[in-house]
């Protein structure tokens, strides 16, 4: 069974890369981008600095911008703001970048089973990253946006998620 999981997220993969995200957008190297999805992995769970992406991928802050965007558009990851109101000693206000599925997630990091995973030092990201995406689930079946935030102040104290929902609930 691990072989066919893995046969099928390279089939996904190839597919997404070499038809969708062509017809999306003109990128001209394919190994680039899917160098960059994979770095994007990588950072699953992590504050969204698009500088150093775009430097350990090859590519312009610019075009790293433009890529995490599509990769938004198409469903592949999603972007957690930071959480600004009643907050004095917020620094941070980079969202963070999460996959959306953490088996392909997985599968891009080279983590074929959960052996591996348990071991790996992205399963603390992984974990963080299957949390807020069943959260964020929760409130998209309802067809309403998700009131989910992070939230980081200006000693280094950070809460992973934030829920922030109206008053009187």
């Amino acid at each position: 069974k691990p072989r066919l999981r893995h046969a099928w997220n390279e089939d996904y993969l190839r597919t997404y890369v070499e038809r969708d995200v062509r017809q999306l957008v003109n990128i001209r190297d394919l190994s680039l981008f899917q160098r960059f999805v994979s770095l994007c992995a990588g950072r699953t769970g992590q504050v969204l600095n698009s500088s150093s992406l775009g430097s350990d991928a090859g590519v312009s802050e610019r075009t790293a911008r433009t890529w995490v965007s599509l990769l938004e558009a198409a469903g592949i990851l999603f972007l957690l703001p930071a959480h600004h109101r009643n907050f004095n000693k917020q620094v941070m206000k980079s969202p963070k970048l999460y996959f959306c599925d953490t088996g392909l997630a997985c599968h891009l990091l080279g983590l074929r089973d959960s052996k591996t995973l348990s071991v790996s030092p992205f399963a603390g990201s992984l974990f963080e990253t299957w949390a807020v995406g069943e959260l964020r689930k929760l409130w998209m079946v309802r067809g309403e946006r998700a009131p989910l935030f992070w939230w980081r102040d200006s000693a280094g104290l950070e809460i992973d998620l934030l829920v922030d929902l109206p008053e009187g609930l």
